[in-house]
């Protein structure tokens, strides 16, 4: 006991440890998108008192027509952005805690089933190394629904599956309540409606009474029968309505998945482009089949996909053939529990869908039930130098896949920061009314070559009204209706004898100015010059430029 209490550490160890050394600068990224409407609507709650925080963050959620309903996470987002504000490197820290958790709720679970040490810390390794899970890491946004799923779910199957040997009612009593909150954190706990009947249906230690086996499985049906009516009263029918094509998206999603979390699509996309260059070099004319670059991508993701699943596919029923009892029988409910995590993605946006990769935080449950999987075929399976080199490949290829990533989000992150900090710097404090303007020669994101912005991925009106309210304790109105959190959105505001305001184009700056009384100091002007990264104040130019229309 003492042995095994002692690996259980080490392997905490090992994983925390491993999750700061794999992310290594994650925390000098920033925040992206979704992050600074969240802050926003937080900072327009921070002046009342809990309950009325409390109450204006549940009501919108027993509104119809809403599409989640996730009441763990206002509550988990309120108490992060109380404490860590607008300090971005405690969100990864905290992000960072979590994934280690999942690596070690993996770690547990695998090894409680397979009785296997060496099984248990490979499953936890390959969750902790796998680059399908950097998504739900490094998103700030995604991280908590996403990762408070996971470990709510991974603790609801251990308690549960424990129960099933021991039948201690703490166990069931712990399984429920994580069952609960799981579901209530993301959509995608809801693998546990199938997952969780199919554990205690297959087990033939479960009580023999006539009468619990009844309670549970009337149980289990109550939740998902009123779990089910909730969300439909809530959410209507219309989302349910639009999905025609279960079959085909479901065929579809079995090998992507398992394309993603064998390959890092970083890694494909890049093979994509290479091979894409390599066929432009051929000195042949190709009239009937002209190649573009969308085409040789999704033509090599489409072999990646269905060449890791027909590999997949044929060691799962090699080793299984020649596996018997009770180990082959949890690989195969696992299988099945991987296959039940996957139905959630369907009803995510169509372009995601049928996109030729997954979005990535949409495969962090599935990961981890894949790495149970994977750690399970340890149990008899030797690591010789043939397994070992292999495991070193695929865990080098993930590495690579999860720090080219990491780069990228660094490096705009920092941009963002930098550019943020520029403005404040310059103009550390504004007046009662003020207006900023601040033109782009570029687009970015997929926008029109006509819509110029700055590399920011929402609104930049919105991203400064909560970059300046720690010092400028802007009126909460501010922060209602998303006002400028919109990429491409502009406008003016005045609530309680305090104005605020963003344009980003000339013509529409010049229309607003020419109706209002803001002038001189009132006025703060960049211009971003996006092929030297530079930020150039003009604000005295485009002041002067006001003066003379006037």
């Amino acid at each position: 006991m003492r042995t095994m209490r002692r690996f259980q550490f080490l392997a905490l160890l090992v994983f925390l440890f491993g999750s700061f050394v794999i992310y290594w600068g994650a925390w000098n990224g920033f925040f992206q998108q979704d992050e600074w409407l969240g802050l926003g609507n937080y900072f327009g709650l921070r002046d009342m008192a809990l309950w009325e925080q409390l109450l204006n963050l549940y009501r919108p959620m027993f509104s119809f027509g809403l599409k989640h309903f996730l009441p763990v996470i206002p509550l988990a987002n309120l108490v992060r952005y109380h404490f860590f504000g607008l300090d971005y490197k405690y969100y990864v820290f905290m992000s960072l805690l979590l994934h280690t958790g999942g690596a070690y709720l993996v770690f547990l679970l695998t090894r409680n089933i397979s009785k296997n040490n060496r099984s248990g810390f490979l499953a936890g390794l390959f969750f902790l190394l796998n680059a399908s899970g950097s998504e739900a890491v490094t998103w700030v946004a995604a991280s908590t629904p996403t990762q408070l799923a996971l470990l709510f779910s991974l603790l609801s199957l251990f308690f549960f599956i424990r129960w099933i040997d021991s039948h201690r009612s703490w166990d069931v009593v712990g399984s429920i309540a994580t069952f609960l909150l799981a579901i209530f954190s993301k959509e995608t706990s809801i693998f546990l409606f199938i997952a969780i009947p199919t554990f205690f249906l297959s087990s033939k230690k479960r009580d023999n009474s006539l009468k619990r086996n009844r309670f549970w499985l009337f149980f289990f049906l109550f939740l998902i029968i009123g779990y089910t009516l909730l969300r439909l009263f809530l959410s209507g029918t219309d989302w349910l309505l639009e999905k025609k094509t279960f079959l085909p998206a479901l065929i579809s999603l079995v090998p992507k998945s398992l394309s993603q979390i064998l390959i890092p699509q970083e890694i494909s996309l890049w093979g994509g482009r290479e091979i894409y260059e390599i066929i432009r070099q051929i000195p042949i004319r190709y009239t009937v089949f002209p190649f573009r670059i969308e085409s040789v991508m999704a033509g090599l993701l489409l072999f990646l996909n269905w060449g890791s699943f027909i590999f997949v596919l044929y060691w799962c029923l090699k080793f299984l053939k020649k596996s018997s009892g009770l180990l082959a029988k949890n690989i195969w409910l696992f299988i099945f529990c991987f296959f039940a995590s996957l139905l959630p993605l369907l009803f995510i946006d169509k372009s995601e869908l049928w996109s030729v990769v997954l979005p990535e935080r949409g495969l962090y449950i599935p990961l981890a039930l894949a790495s149970v999987v994977f750690g399970l075929f340890f149990a008899k399976v030797a690591v010789n130098k043939r397994v070992l080199t292999i495991l070193i490949l695929l865990w080098t290829v993930n590495l690579v896949g999860i720090r080219t990533n990491l780069k990228l989000i660094v490096d705009s992150g920092r941009q963002r920061a930098e550019i943020l900090k520029n403005i404040r710097n310059k103009f550390p404090k504004l007046q009662g009314k003020t207006v900023f303007f601040i033109e782009s020669n570029s687009s970015y994101y997929g926008l029109p070559e006509t819509e110029k912005i700055l590399p920011f991925q929402s609104g930049l009106g919105q991203t400064l009204l909560v970059w300046y309210h720690d010092t400028e304790n802007f009126p909460a109105e501010f922060f209602k209706n998303q006002f400028l959190w919109q990429i491409g959105s502009q406008g003016y505001q005045e609530f309680d004898g305090r104005g605020f305001g963003y344009y980003r184009n000339e013509s529409d700056f010049l229309e607003f100015v020419n109706s209002t009384h803001l002038r001189g100091e009132q006025i703060i002007a960049f211009f971003w010059e996006s092929e030297t990264k530079n930020l150039i104040d003009i604000s005295e130019a485009v002041r002067e430029n006001v003066a003379r229309l006037k």
